[in-house]
């Protein structure tokens, strides 16, 4: 259920920097903002006991394995189990699903990308896990309708 609700923070972010999320396009202010959506989300949720378990995956989905991530800078295993599978589903999600600003990405590629942030961004574990599904598996996913995203 936390894939499904990772971004729920985003509900608090004014939409003039919401909808102009973009590669190149965000001001330092801007990104400073959108980096609250984890918090946001996590404080939203924690109101409710039905949703407590998918908290960590809420609030830690942007830390990174090496400890440049946010919205604490949580680094390696430090970063819940949820958060570093979610890290990686939320950027293969990201880069192969289409944007106002580009298209996305195909499946090679995405796993490419993947691989490459192992160790850096994504734990080692989760990327290896991520690259044994099976192709059609992600090929499926990627083509699966879904709501236009900001971000």
């Amino acid at each position: 259920e936390s894939g499904r609700v990772h971004d729920i923070g985003k509900i608090a972010i004014p939409d003039a920097v919401l909808l102009k999320a973009g590669p190149g396009r965000l001001t330092e202010q801007e990104f400073a903002t959108m980096q609250t959506h984890p918090q946001a989300g996590h404080d939203l949720l924690q109101r409710y006991p039905i949703m407590h378990a998918v908290l960590p995956g809420v609030l830690e989905h942007h830390e990174k394995w090496d400890g440049t991530g946010y919205p604490r800078r949580l680094k390696g295993e430090a970063i819940s189990l949820l958060g570093r599978v979610l890290a990686v589903a939320d950027v293969f999600d990201a880069i192969t699903c289409a944007r106002p600003y580009r298209t996305g990405f195909p499946l090679d590629k995405a796993r490419s990308i993947i691989e490459e942030g192992s160790g850096t961004h994504f734990d080692p574990a989760m990327v290896k896990a991520f690259l044994s599904l099976p192709a059609a598996v992600l090929q499926q996913h990627m083509e699966q309708p879904k709501a236009p995203a900001a971000s």
